[in-house]
């Protein structure tokens, strides 16, 4: 009687929810990632900090929160290499609100994707843009070879998750037009392009999104009426026997070379077995769903149509759904630091370009003052903020910071000491350039996008100095913020200096002795007889109350020496 009972027990009891839970998915600890805005290096960069913080504490398994419009190509396919080879196999995008461009790839690189309620991912074709000008139209060549890295990674992604590749390279090549077709005595649905579909019914397709065709003659359906019975994907009925999807993959001779391999290191993501094409000899069987995506449009899903079209495998809303997903004991989420939100606005094209403005205007004035006053002070924080984005963000490159420093060092010196060589003058303003250009080439780009981020970096210098000279022309007067650049041509005015031929009193004639009322650092105050005059040394600084004597006048400035 016993027996029986345990027997009763044994066959009949409900199963546990962690016994429904795939293998593959189950995990302990989970730990959520979020990924927001725009997608670029310091993305990479934080993630892969926040990953090891991760696994320190435990987690064995990633959920990459996306909530993202798109972003930096590089940069994408860096992230999705990252989530392929360093990242757990356990790795799952959840799409909340929407992943779109540079965010669905990311998706499709994941093991698996699941989805928030209303959300939405796709439309990943590149595009390029610069700053302020926007969007740039592109040639066919020059966006093939864009599309080109694109449509291998996510064909590489769908052949390791599962996905019918077809559908993955719709979200980034415009042309494709894909329908969704079952077949009712296998219960199997496949996703069919217009070649396959000619194939097998030997006619036009029936279009019912973009720009129609004719309906396919000798058919009993004609386009008007497939459009009425199927406008959208519908979502099966939780209560029905789910209909899979059989992917679709142009490597589908090598999968019996996989299916007999023993466990390798990404089991988790290993090549399913996908269908042969399909030929007319299946039409009787077949009957058509729906157009998924016409030629004219990049495809874009909601969730409950990735969901029956095999993308995306569960609806999830909150953490406590994410939970039960994983069959998971703990859900901890690690955000972004404050640190990567001020890294990501220092390294901003505009913030730099804002920073060399204000660090050129800076240079201006502290060469026109005496001392390290609030000219200095203000460049040495530019200086600072400069190095201090890229050290934020994880991207450090001291030699643009030091290019920078070195060139108005060197700017300096010709200004100051070396009036008329050109030749400290010249390197420093390579330096200088070859400084602001190198803080926007990032590390490891490609040729192509090199020199691109180098355009960026001189139209951006171009930017900051021109507007640093029309503050310092317009404010000049009242600053004298351009009296070190009068002080770089040598002039070799002798003799006494008279009213006629400068405005400085006669009074301060060459020979005339002074004493330095303030620093000349190289330029101050002198006193005469109880006036003070602006002047400017020649040679080495000269510290107040020192004895001076005047060589000669430039314009309304006088030059003097010290002597003991």
């Amino acid at each position: 009687m016993i027996v029986l009972w345990l027997l009763t027990i044994l066959l009949f009891q409900s199963p546990t929810p962690s016994l429904a839970i795939p293998l593959a998915r189950k995990a302990s600890v989970v730990c959520i990632l979020p990924i927001q805005g725009e997608m670029d290096a310091l993305t990479v960069s934080g993630l892969a900090s926040r990953l090891t913080q991760a696994k320190s504490a435990g987690a064995d398994a990633i959920v990459l929160q996306l909530d993202t419009p798109g972003g930096d190509l590089l940069s994408t396919l860096e992230l999705c290499r990252q989530i392929k080879s360093e990242y757990p196999p356990n790795t799952v995008a959840w799409i909340r609100p929407r992943a779109y461009s540079a965010g669905v790839i990311t998706a499709l690189a994941s093991r698996e994707i699941v989805m928030a309620p209303q959300a939405a991912l796709g439309d990943a074709a590149p595009i390029a843009a610069m700053p302020v000008a926007g969007l740039i139209a592109l040639p066919a060549a020059e966006r093939a070879k864009l599309e080109a890295p694109l449509l291998s990674e996510v064909t590489d992604s769908s052949r390791r998750s599962g996905h019918d590749e077809r559908l993955a390279r719709a979200f980034v090549a415009v042309g494709e037009e894909l329908w969704l077709v079952q077949d009712a005595t296998r219960n199997e649905r496949y996703v069919v392009d217009v070649n396959e579909y000619k194939i097998v019914f030997g006619e036009e397709p029936i279009r019912t999104r973009g720009s129609a065709a004719p309906p396919i003659s000798g058919s009993e359906t004609t386009t008007k009426e497939a459009a009425t019975e199927t406008p959208e994907i519908q979502p099966q009925d939780a209560s029905e026997p789910i209909t899979p999807l059989i992917p679709f993959r142009t490597n589908a001779l090598r999968q019996s070379e996989t299916t007999d391999t023993q466990a390798s290191p990404q089991s988790d993501q290993s090549l399913l077995p996908s269908r042969a094409p399909l030929t007319a000899a299946d039409r009787p069987r077949l009957k058509v769903i729906s157009q998924i995506d016409a030629a004219s449009e990049l495809l874009t899903l909601q969730a409950n149509e990735a969901l029956a079209l095999g993308l995306a495998c569960a609806v999830i809303a909150n953490e406590n759904e994410l939970q039960n997903f994983f069959g998971a004991q703990q859900v901890f989420t690690i955000a972004a630091p404050w640190s990567e939100q001020l890294a990501r606005v220092l390294t901003s094209w505009w913030m730099r370009t804002l920073l060399v403005a204000i660090l050129v205007l800076c240079f201006f004035g502290e060469m026109s003052a005496p001392g390290l006053g609030m000219f200095g002070f203000t460049g040495v924080a530019c200086v600072a903020l400069l190095a201090g984005g890229s050290f934020l963000a994880g991207l450090s490159q001291w030699w643009p910071v030091l290019s920078i420093m070195a060139g108005l060092v060197l700017i300096g010196a010709e200004i100051l000491f070396l009036q008329g060589t050109f030749i400290s003058g010249a390197l420093g303003v390579l330096a200088f350039t070859g400084g602001v250009i190198g803080l926007f080439v990032v590390a490891d780009p490609t040729p192509e996008s090199s020199t691109k981020q180098a355009f960026l970096g001189m139209a951006s210098l171009v930017t900051a100095v021109g507007a640093a000279g029309i503050v310092a022309w317009l404010l000049g007067p009242r600053l004298q913020l351009m009296r070190p650049w009068q002080a770089a041509v040598l002039h070799a005015t002798l003799g006494e200096i008279s009213n006629a031929s400068s405005p400085v009193p006669v009074l301060a004639t060459v020979g005339t002795l002074a004493r330095a009322a303030t620093d000349l650092r190289p330029v101050g105050k002198i006193e005469i007889a109880g006036t003070r005059f602006d002047a400017r040394s020649e040679g080495a600084w000269i510290s107040s109350g020192a004895n001076v004597r005047i060589l000669r006048s430039e314009g309304n400035e006088i030059v003097v020496e010290q002597i003991t």
